[in-house]
């Protein structure tokens, strides 16, 4: 459990600890909600813009079933309004479900 609320921790904070080495970038993160999958699982997505570069969009998963943790991380070219957050879902339900 401690390190499932320390990746999630660390999933929250990560565009504000990118933003601090890339002076004159853009970044953000949404809170894309609780997965029913799992004991608990929560899915992250970060934005990142760096100057005069293209934008990305990464999305994160942190599940955990007993005392196994997992983090599924997927990423394309994009914003926050393009992140898959259902098909995300799905597919940290299956790793979840996976791990016996």
């Amino acid at each position: 459990a401690d390190l499932a609320a320390a990746l999630e921790s660390e999933a929250a904070g990560c565009a504000a600890d990118w933003l601090r080495g890339e002076p004159g970038a853009v970044a953000g993160w949404d809170d894309l909600g609780a997965v029913d999958a799992g004991e608990s699982a929560h899915a992250y997505a970060v934005h990142t813009a760096p100057p005069q570069a293209g934008t990305n969009i990464a999305v994160h998963g942190i599940g955990r079933t007993g005392a196994t943790v997992t983090l599924v991380s997927w990423g394309q070219m994009g914003t926050l309004a393009d992140a898959p957050a259902a098909a995300f879902a799905e597919t940290l339900t299956d790793a979840l479900g996976r791990l016996g």
